[in-house]
């Protein structure tokens, strides 16, 4: 059984799916310091912990976009001169703070893909059957978008792409 909630350590619960076990550090334990399985363990704990930590950034800016136009949603809205700014700049932090949880949940899924290659096959849990290539076609949780084509909208940006020195248009 997972004891991350999805809703709240989307990270977290990842790795404990992913691999059966409840802390993301434990993938680096009892691995010689500098082992691959150790190096790459680290990763995974650690890109875990930055998309629990963007997560939770954007659970409280969107719970603070939410009491901003509570008012508004009620029909108090006449008296809120001098709010646009206030709610002009919350959209586009939302936004930002989506596309990197979003980059943070991909670089996970790529790390635990690398650990899951590490592995040798008599060693792989065996908390879900899979292909070896199956952990970076995994879906990401409700309201995260990944790759590297993302439309970010209103926001200035119109996708995150390779630099022009890799041959991108």
């Amino acid at each position: 059984m997972n004891p991350h909630d999805a809703t709240e350590r989307p990270g977290a619960h990842l790795v404990a799916e992913e691999f059966g076990i409840e802390d993301p550090w434990a993938l680096s334990d009892n691995h010689p310091l500098r082992d691959p399985l150790d190096l790459v363990g680290r990763l995974v704990a650690k890109a875990a912990r930055d998309v629990d930590e963007l997560h939770g950034q954007l659970t409280r800016a969107t719970q603070s976009a939410l009491d901003l136009l509570a008012p508004i949603a009620r029909g108090e809205h006449a008296s809120m001169r001098g709010w646009h700014g206030i709610l002009q700049t919350t959209g586009p932090q939302i936004e930002l703070l989506v596309a990197r949880r979003g980059a943070a949940y991909e670089q996970l899924t790529r790390a635990i893909s690398a650990y899951h290659r590490l592995l040798p096959d008599r060693t792989r849990p065996n908390a879900r059957p899979r292909s070896p290539t199956s952990c970076t076609r995994a879906r990401a949780p409700a309201g995260m978008t990944t790759g590297p084509s993302r439309v970010i909208a209103g926001s200035g940006l119109s996708k995150l792409s390779r630099p022009a020195a890799f041959g991108s248009a």
